[in-house]
C-alpha cells in the first residue's frame, strides 16, 4: 500500500483545521505516514496533542504564506506521494477515499491527482467524466508525485499566495506528467477562509479573489510562461452532456 504525507499551511484558522483534520480521522485513512502542519500564526498548540493523526507541527515564527509553507516542510518528506492541503478542506467521511485517488499513480506517467469538489477554478466543481485527463488541478486537495514535481522545478515560492496551481499544473505536463481529475472522490471546500480573514474578501480592492489579485497572479504565471498557456488554463471547458460518464 503506498502511503502519503499531508501538507497543510494555516494561519489562525482553528475551527476550520480541526474540522479538516477530524474528517482525517473520520475517513480512517492508513495510507497517511504524517501529517505536517505549518502553524503560520504559532497560536496553536492545541494541535501538539492531536494524537489521532501523525502531525508534526512546524512554527516558522512568520508568516511564510501557502508555498513558503510547502517549500519549508518539502525537504522533510520521505514519502514519494504529497498531498498539499487547504485547512478549509472536508474529507467525505466515506473508506478508501485515499487509496482511490493513489491508485492513478500505478502509472508512471501521472503526476499529480486531485478530486471534485464545489467551489474551484477549472473543471473540478464542474460535472464531467468520472475520471479524466485535465490542464489543471486546484491546490485546495492535490496529491503530487514528489520525483515528478522534483523533476518539474519542485516549488517556486515566487506565488505567496494564487497561482502556485496553476505554475506547478503546466510545469509538470511540460515535463511529461498526466494530471488526473477522478470526481468519484469529493473533498468539501469551504474556500477563502484564511485568505479574506488577511486580505479581505473580494469586494475590497486587492482583497482575496478580486480582479486585483487575479491580475497580479494572472501576471507572474503570464511572466513565467507566456499568455498562451495562461489562457488554456483558464479558458471555460465545453463539456457535451452526451459525453458525461457516471
Amino acid at each position: 500500500m503506498p502511503s502519503l504525507s499531508i501538507i497543510i499551511p494555516t494561519y489562525s484558522n482553528r475551527y476550520w483545521i480541526a474540522r479538516c483534520l477530524n474528517s482525517l480521522v473520520a475517513a480512517k485513512m492508513p495510507e497517511i505516514d504524517a501529517v505536517h502542519i505549518v502553524d503560520n500564526h504559532g497560536d496553536f498548540k492545541f494541535l501538539d496533542c492531536w494524537s489521532s493523526l501523525p502531525i508534526k507541527v512546524t512554527r516558522p515564527g512568520k508568516n511564510t504564506g501557502w508555498t513558503g509553507a510547502l517549500a519549508l516542510v518539502w525537504p522533510k518528506i520521505k514519502t514519494e506521494f504529497v498531498m498539499f492541503l487547504n485547512d478549509d478542506t472536508e474529507f467525505e467521511i466515506l473508506p478508501d477515499r485515499l487509496s482511490i485517488l493513489l491508485s492513478h499513480f500505478s502509472d508512471p506517467s501521472v503526476g499529480m491527482v486531485g478530486p471534485a469538489t464545489g467551489i474551484a477554478m477549472g473543471v473540478q466543481a464542474l460535472d464531467g467524466p468520472a475520471i479524466e485527463d485535465v490542464k489543471l488541478l486546484i491546490g485546495f486537495c492535490q496529491i503530487v508525485r514528489r520525483s515528478a514535481l522534483e523533476k518539474a522545478g519542485g516549488i517556486d515560492s515566487q506565488f505567496l499566495n494564487g497561482g502556485d496551481d496553476l505554475d506547478i499544473s503546466i510545469r509538470l505536463r511540460d515535463a511529461g506528467y498526466r494530471l488526473v481529475l477522478d470526481r468519484r472522490v469529493f473533498v468539501y471546500h469551504h474556500a477563502f477562509k484564511t485568505g479574506n480573514r488577511l486580505f479581505g474578501n473580494s469586494r475590497i480592492p486587492g482583497g482575496w479573489n478580486s480582479q486585483e489579485m487575479a491580475t497580479r497572479v494572472y501576471d507572474q504565471v503570464t511572466a513565467k510562461h507566456g499568455r498562451e498557456r495562461l489562457m488554456e488554463l483558464i479558458a471555460a471547458p465545453d463539456y457535451k452532456p452526451e459525453e458525461f460518464k457516471v
